[in-house]
This record gives structure tokens, sequence and C-alpha cells, in this order.
């Protein structure tokens, strides 16, 4: 699978006032991300241009067990119930 053909339709169907995250871009090796990948999937694939906020861990593609990943998942969601508590006092 082409995985750039694949992120490439996802991207077009963005809405351009959405609001949304790149929650987890998992990659290896040292240096800026962009020529790097997490052994699956590489980080070009999973940016997202416009994405409110982009969080980076080292790892291989499964890092969901990952103390960055779990504490990046925490961050936000405390920010979305903050954001639905200012909304509905």
């Amino acid at each position: 699978m082409n995985t750039g053909v694949a992120c490439a339709a996802v991207h077009q169907f963005i809405a351009v006032q959405a609001r949304y995250k790149t929650p987890i871009i998992a990659v290896q090796g040292e240096g800026p991300p962009d020529d790097l990948d997490d052994g699956l999937v590489q980080y070009k694939s999973a940016h997202l241009e416009h994405a409110e906020s982009e969080f980076v861990v080292r790892s291989f593609h499964s890092c969901q067990d990952n103390p960055n990943t779990i504490g990046e998942v925490r961050r936000i969601l405390l920010e979305h119930l903050r954001a639905i508590e200012k909304s509905h006092p």
C-alpha cells in the first residue's frame, strides 16, 4: 500500500475551519523527523500540515505503551475536558 497516496486522500477531506491535532507520530532515529519513519510509516505520511499540535515520540510504530505517548494522550484528553467544562458550566 502506498501510504503517501492514502494519506493525501485523507488530507484533502479535512475542512479548513476544522481544528485537529496530530497526537502521536512515532519515528526511529536521531535528528529532525522529516526523513524518518517508525519502521512502518514515514513521518511525511503521518504529518498533517495545519494541525494545532504535533507530538513526535522516538519509538517503533506500536508506541501505545511508551510513557511519552501516554502523557501526550492524557494532556489532550484533559485539554478537551477543560474546554467542555468551560462551555457547560
